[in-house]
């Protein structure tokens, strides 16, 4: 019998292996791996739950969600962002997906929820077919711009970047606000609520937002967000288009530097591009 719970501090071990056995992704095969503390993702968020399914004790499923209070089409939505959905593959075609499913609506409905909304992968059809099941509608598709950096870019311009500092909040803030008023997903930062979200975010602070200043004042914003040290990405495996890709830069850096794609088993550095924003 498949048991749903809240999952503890207890659960940390159990779901780091876990999540090792559901690698994501179709053309580019990623493992997980978020040792030592798999709720290090979920702490970035104010109003989290994550649930796991368990069966005769033992956990074979999970997923997360933030509750947050924001604004779809410039009106006041209470969401529910999903994420880290997986199911031990030997315990699948069990029903335990649908059975996390109807737990986090039944939590979403106790907390007046009116969105819940999750990002599923390009050919992940399993699921894919679960959410179209569950009613969910395909609102847009997106696409995950990976920048393989491998120079410095010089500045062209008068100024100068800097970390951030406490008394720069306030500009940062409106700098932010005026930039996304409007956007979906977007509520506006008061200098408590900023410091409040950089606070929750694992391995980051104010150090790792920089602003660049000139004669009139901070004029643009950019944190960085050290990803790597919430979670691992290992390249498992690649499509024929990613390999031949390889085999191209390989060749190019025999004349000129060029990116390096990670080979099966290595691992692929993240960083997160945090409160991008800008003046004029």
């Amino acid at each position: 019998m498949i048991k749903i719970r809240e999952a503890t501090e207890e659960d940390n071990e159990v779901l780091i292996e876990l999540e090792k056995k559901c690698p994501m992704g179709t053309s580019l095969v990623l493992g997980h791996d978020s040792s030592p503390d798999y709720f290090a993702r979920s702490r970035a968020f104010k109003d989290w739950h994550v649930l796991v399914a368990t069966e005769k004790g033992r956990v074979v499923g999970s997923v997360g969600c933030a509750i947050r209070d924001t604004y779809v089409s410039a009106k006041p939505c209470k969401t529910a962002y999903e994420y880290g959905f997986m199911v031990d593959p030997h315990h699948r075609r069990k029903g335990i997906a649908t059975q996390l499913q109807k737990r986090i609506e039944r939590l979403a409905l106790q907390k007046y929820v009116d969105l819940l909304h999750l990002n599923v992968t390009e050919g992940n059809v399993p699921s894919i077919n679960l959410f179209s099941k569950m009613g969910f509608e395909l609102i847009k598709d997106c696409t995950v711009f990976s920048l393989m950096v491998y120079k410095r870019q010089k500045l062209v311009t008068e100024g100068a970047v800097r970390s951030m500092k406490n008394t720069d909040i306030e500009e940062v803030a409106s700098i932010i606000n005026d930039m996304y008023h409007g956007y979906d997903f977007f509520h506006s930062f008061q200098n408590k609520d900023f410091m409040d979200y950089v606070k929750r975010i694992p391995y980051f602070d104010l150090s790792n937002i920089l602003v660049f200043e000139d004669g009139e004042g901070i004029k643009a914003c950019l944190g960085h967000w050290d990803y790597n040290k919430v979670m691992k990405f290992i390249v498992q495996k690649f499509n024929w288009r990613m390999r031949a890709l390889a085999y191209m830069t390989a060749l190019m850096s025999l004349f000129t530097k060029t990116p390096v794609i990670p080979k099966p088993g290595k691992t692929l550095m993240m960083y997160y591009l945090t409160t991008p924003a800008y003046k004029n």
